[in-house]
């Protein structure tokens, strides 16, 4: 956890999230239109709860973070991730 691939490795995320809360709104829009169209496709199958998880996940708090906020938010996912059983689960899988 110490190491500089590990501090590159968190960086790296935290930008590609910035990224993709910087086009939040296309993403959102986008996979809204294909649920519209597309019910039938496996990918919708849990409907409205989709789309409101996926808010969620891109927009945690609501709103787009500052640098701040996604570093905080980054680093809590990646330490709730390091040595998780499911994360070791899929790693071995």
């Amino acid at each position: 956890m110490k190491s500089k691939k590990y501090r590159e490795y968190r960086e790296l995320m935290r930008l590609g999230f910035m990224a993709l809360q910087e086009h939040a709104d296309k993403i959102i829009k986008l996979v809204e239109m294909m649920f519209l169209s597309q019910r039938d496709l496996p990918c919708f199958v849990q409907g409205e709860t989709l789309i409101k998880e996926l808010k969620e996940r891109i927009l945690p708090e609501g709103k787009i973070m500052n640098e701040i906020e996604a570093a905080r938010h980054i680093d809590a996912l990646v330490e709730h991730s390091y040595n998780n059983w499911r994360t070791k689960c899929y790693d071995r899988f």
